[in-house]
């Protein structure tokens, strides 16, 4: 495997939590999130907009991280507590859908399924992220 991906597989880390939560961690600290703000922060300046991002407070990112899996996910539905939470302040038909992933474009349907694709199957196969509870991985046949 080469360095690049070595440096990536150095930055994960295993919480010693579910496996939900390692992996919500992971997206979190090293990849998703950084690169989230930096697009929020460029769209509001570019557009001369004040803005917040109002559920990054650390309060409640802990809180959030000290529930039951059950709590964030019960497939299709993605981020049960805050469907919940939110449910008398949007729509229904809002609150209820269930067309948003876990990873919605361009992330998946461009990158993951295209350009990326060899280099995160690198990653993903590689010895060494096997052994991280990052990902269950199944015996091959």
């Amino acid at each position: 495997m080469n360095s690049c991906h070595s440096g990536i597989l150095n930055k994960i880390s295993d919480i010693k939590a579910s496996r939900l939560s390692n992996f919500l961690y992971n997206m979190m600290r090293n990849t998703s999130l950084q690169t989230l703000l930096h697009f929020e922060d460029r769209m509001s300046m570019g557009n001369s907009v004040e803005s917040r991002v109002p559920f990054l407070d650390h309060r409640l990112v802990d809180f959030v991280f000290s529930l039951p899996s059950e709590y964030k996910i019960q497939p299709p539905l993605r981020k049960v507590i805050h469907r919940k939470a939110m449910a008398s302040c949007v729509p229904q038909a809002i609150a209820e859908r269930k067309d948003k992933g876990i990873f919605g474009s361009p992330f998946y349907t461009r990158w993951l399924r295209g350009e990326l694709k060899p280099f995160v199957n690198e990653i993903i196969h590689s010895p060494e992220f096997r052994k991280t509870r990052y990902l269950e991985h199944r015996q091959d046949p």
